[in-house]
């Protein structure tokens, strides 16, 4: 799992899947955080080249062909906050193996990669405390 968005904060992913999942699985965040929003004081530019560093990353994880699964967590959000380009994204998924399925996750529907994808699924936020200006709780969100 390569997280494209998430930063420094500990989330509920990096934090169980080292202890109940290594070696089958693993996660790094590639992000310096998410951009303009909340805590981010981090120049644009910043989480460009820590996008494209990370992108570079998980070229050579394809390129190595040893993965069944590959998750690019928040990588349409990465597209869309112009941290990396959609043309690239398509570039790499067109290398990969034929043997390695990519998911890809985030906010935002980007036609061009449905339009590539075996399977497209949503969850759909029907509420959410955030809404209020209630920020992520300790045990629940993280």
């Amino acid at each position: 799992i390569f997280q494209f968005v998430k930063g420094s904060w500990a989330t509920g992913e990096r934090l169980s899947i080292p202890k109940y999942l290594k070696p089958h699985v693993t996660i790094e965040a590639l992000g310096k955080g998410f951009v303009g929003i909340l805590d981010d004081k981090l120049a644009k530019q910043e989480h460009v080249t820590a996008a494209q560093a990370g992108l570079k990353k998980v070229a050579a994880a394809i390129k190595a062909n040893k993965h069944n699964i590959i998750v690019l967590d928040e990588i349409l959000g990465a597209i869309h906050d112009q941290l990396i380009t959609l043309d690239q994204v398509v570039t790499l998924l067109r290398k990969t193996p034929r043997k390695t399925d990519v998911i890809l996750t985030g906010h935002y529907e980007i036609p061009k990669l449905i339009a590539m994808a075996e399977m497209v699924t949503e969850i759909k936020k029907i509420k959410h405390p955030y809404d209020k200006g209630i920020l992520a709780k300790q045990g629940i969100d993280f």
